[in-house]
């Protein structure tokens, strides 16, 4: 099985398709620009992700899409409630995607899938307990 990630960062949006077993596929990337509203940089995203899953027919099925986001969100309704990306707060990121992408789109905060990826795949993998300190833009 395939999913797709994305980490949302303050300067740049990166992703990749990735096998079950943490195999990375493909990878793709874009700026952001944090003067557009989010429907142009969230819509240039889901045609980087289309674009992506044409381009390359995977044989196995694909579950949907990961994203990390900087900030806070509902995680009932969906909407980013605070993040380092102003004009996106109160954006309901997750329906908005799943709409344009026809995938099941899961958010989460950026740091927690981070770690959750580390202690499945990365560094973590050996160990029952693991702790993990992010770093981003603006420190």
């Amino acid at each position: 099985m395939i999913a797709v990630g994305i980490d949302v960062g303050g300067t740049s949006i990166k992703g990749a398709t990735i096998k079950d077993d943490g195999t990375v596929l493909d990878r793709f990337a874009m700026d952001v620009d944090k003067t557009l509203p989010p429907e142009v940089e969230i819509e240039k995203l889901c045609n980087l992700v289309n674009e992506c899953l044409r381009t390359h027919k995977y044989d196995e099925k694909i579950l949907g899409i990961g994203i990390g986001i900087p900030g806070l969100f509902d995680f009932v309704k969906g909407p980013i409630r605070l993040t380092n990306l102003p004009t996106w707060n109160g954006f309901p990121l997750a329906q908005f995607m799943q709409e344009r992408c026809g995938l099941p789109v899961y958010i989460n905060n950026d740091a927690n899938v981070a770690a959750l990826a580390e202690a499945r795949f990365g560094s973590g993998k050996e160990y029952k307990n693991m702790i993990m300190l992010t770093l981003g833009t603006g420190v």
